[in-house]
């Protein structure tokens, strides 16, 4: 919204100055070097002196030069160029000099009203001086016959005056050897002193205004680019800012004269092509690196050679010379600049590309004040000189964008300093976790030297006092024995560290599984079969039930390595005949989960005991590896390895004890149901 206020503030000064510069007029025309301007309303209007004026080529002439002399005069249209004009069919030249004559009537009622009046005067090429009522009121330069004796000035000023009712006379020389255009070519202004204050006023506040405008947003982006030396077109937006603010200053009402008064006529000149040159070449760059996917790559580097060659042109000749040449500088340099940007400007509009319809219609009013003013430089229309305002609108709608971008991009930023700020919370929970684990890895690295320690050394220190003991013949009887016990110790070393391997390949994911597709029920049934004897000689009770069994109908199948579930159901199974006391009873229990839509369910085998059980808090503990609850003496791997083969068959191991009230074991696994019939199809 704080954008559209601006751009709604900066629309309404543009609209404002047109409105000052085309501030109520009378249309009133001059022939033959009379106007009469007495039904003029002198109050509320200005006047333009256009119109045919009287006219001597080549002569300079005074009021005193015209009493009581009869004198033949050429009639010359003004607003005009000399160039335009002709004596005896013959066109005048751009250079030479002439005095200008018209004869105005005013009312008694006017002059009574307001007698001071004020002729503004915008451009005369390039010297003139002044006589109204028979005085000389001033002028700008010095007015000659040669160039070594003109000195060009010609700045807009406001020249005041009394009127006297009924005839006034305007008499006005003006020489030119130093520029291409010749004569009064811009209107010449007539209205109260008020009024013509009021729009002189008015457009220097206004021309300051904009180029106030224009000096910001160059300082601004400058300081961008210092900031973030990336932003190429930061850079260039601000020297482009910086070369149409001197063009500004020196053209329209020559505000920069007011700060530098003593500035050279043909500098100035200079400085008003240059600018225009060096302006061109910034927007062609800007618009390459705004857009370079949209861009040409060899065409702003042509461009650029070429405004470059003919600034070269401009600051080694006179204005006399380069100012001829305005019609190449602007049909074969600035319109290709200018028409390059708008196709760049369209095709990145039709791709989408970020702020391109904004830039687009900015630089459409920009392209058709530089068309009003190309016109008008080039003698074709006689409207004004209205870039600036076009150079506002668009060089807005750039600054609207590009600041737009850097705030998108403080965002961005912003967002991106929390998100890593999060991220470092995140990661100093992570090390703290992890610096934990490591603790926690560390001590089970302990546990797990020790354990090891334990394990393998109580079977070596039995495995060499057997040895000793034979060897020395302190066993004499019974070796064979002992020679067992030796081989035992030696399978239990053998079986704890082909644990370790194997805990080892699995965790690594080293291990090649044999897949089968495998009917479950009947394949729980046989396990529990299988080892039913070991029961009966540890005296305990073995039972196997099924739990909401499955329809005579309906088989459920399950992708398996059956040793390896046979080896997490058979080390169950031995943990539960292990802490499980004489007389009682251990259960196999195989349950189902149905699915509700799909065919796709779950076997869950329960090893259910009543032995010691396990504290519920050890319960997520005791299938990591070497973990030993304390009334347990193994190795702590086995439930490790349980745990790792039910993860690779995409199902989950649990624990469900008590102490002193048995533990429930389960591990479940995905199967498929099937019908017989699908079966058979």
């Amino acid at each position: 919204m704080k954008w559209l206020h601006i751009a709604l503030i900066v629309a309404f000064l543009i609209v404002s100055a047109f409105y000052a510069n085309n501030h109520a007029k009378a249309e009133t025309t001059a022939q033959q070097g009379v106007i009469d301007l007495q039904t003029w309303d002198s109050l509320n209007e200005t006047v333009d002196l256009r119109g045919e004026w009287e006219f001597y080529w080549e002569q300079l002439l005074e009021p005193s030069d015209f009493d009581g002399v009869s004198r033949s005069p050429q009639y010359a249209h003004v607003p005009d160029l000399w160039a335009t004009y002709s004596i005896a069919g013959a066109p005048l030249s751009s250079q030479g000099y002439a005095t200008y004559r018209l004869t105005f009537t005013l009312s008694h009622k006017q002059i009574e009203s307001n007698s001071t009046l004020g002729l503004y005067f915008k451009r005369v090429e390039t010297a003139y001086r002044v006589w109204i009522n028979g005085e000389e009121k001033g002028g700008n330069g010095t007015v000659g016959t040669t160039s070594a004796d003109t000195i060009p000035r010609n700045y807009p000023q406001v020249i005041y005056f009394e009127a006297q009712p009924g005839k006034n006379e305007l008499i006005i020389q003006v020489s030119n050897f130093h520029h291409r255009h010749g004569g009064m070519w811009e209107r010449l202004h007539l209205g109260n002193a008020e009024t013509i204050t009021y729009i002189r006023t008015f457009n220097v506040t206004m021309q300051s205004f904009v180029i106030g405008l224009f000096i910001m947003m160059a300082i601004y982006f400058m300081f961008i680019y210092f900031f973030r030396k990336s932003e190429k077109t930061s850079l260039i937006f601000s020297f482009l800012c910086f070369f149409i603010t001197i063009r500004i200053s020196i053209l329209g009402e020559s505000t920069a004269l007011y700060l530098f008064p003593y500035l050279s006529w043909e500098w100035v000149s200079k400085m008003e092509y240059l600018s225009v040159a060096f302006a061109a070449i910034m927007l062609v760059f800007f618009i390459h690196y705004e857009y370079p996917k949209e861009s040409v790559r060899f065409i702003p580097i042509i461009i650029s050679i070429m405004l470059l060659i003919f600034s070269i042109f401009v600051l080694s000749t006179p204005a006399i010379i380069f100012t001829n040449y305005i019609f190449m500088f602007t049909w074969f340099m600035l319109f290709p600049a200018i028409l390059y940007t708008l196709y760049i400007y369209i095709a990145s509009a039709i791709h989408k590309r970020r702020g391109s319809t904004s830039n687009a219609i900015g630089f459409a009013f920009f392209f058709l004040f530089a068309l009003n003013d190309i016109l008008f430089y080039n003698d074709i229309i006689h409207t004004g000189d209205y870039l600036s305002y076009g150079l506002l609108i668009f060089l807005f709608t750039q600054a609207i964008n590009l600041s737009s971008r850097f705030s998108k991009a403080l965002n961005d930023a912003e967002q991106l300093s929390n998100k890593l700020q999060q991220s470092n919370e995140l990661l100093e929970m992570k090390v703290e976790e992890r610096t934990a684990k490591l603790k926690q890895a560390e001590m089970f690295r302990t546990q797990l030297l020790s354990t090891i320690s334990h394990e393998l050394g109580t079977p070596i220190t039995s495995i060499k006092g057997y040895s000793k003991a034979l060897r020395d013949g302190i066993i004499t009887q019974n070796a064979s024995k002992y020679a067992d016990r030796i081989f035992e110790r030696t399978i239990l070393l053998e079986r704890l560290i082909d644990d370790l391997v194997e805990l080892t390949k699995l965790e690594t994911r080293q291990v090649d599984f044999q897949f089968k597709r495998t009917e479950a029920r009947s394949f729980f049934k046989l396990l529990y079969e299988k080892y039913e004897w070991e029961f009966l000689e540890k005296d305990l009770h073995f039972s196997f039930e099924e739990r909401n069994p499955l329809p005579a109908t309906q088989q459920a199948e399950m992708v398996i390595d059956p040793f390896r579930i046979e080896q997490v159901y058979s080390n169950l199974l031995t943990n539960a005949i292990k802490f499980s006391p004489a007389k009682e009873a251990i259960r196999v229990i195989l349950e189902w989960q149905l699915p509700s839509s799909t065919k796709v369910g779950q076997v869950i085998l329960h090893i259910v005991d009543s032995g010691i059980g396990i504290d519920p808090s050890e319960h997520e503990m005791i299938f990591k590896r070497f973990y030993q609850t304390k009334k347990e003496n193994g190795s702590g791997l086995g439930l490790a390895i349980s745990k790792e083969i039910i993860d690779y068959h995409k199902g989950e191991l649990h624990v469900n004890s008590q102490l002193n009230k048995g533990s429930d074991f389960y591990f479940s696994l995905p199967v498929q149901f099937i019908n017989e019939e699908e079966k058979r199809e």
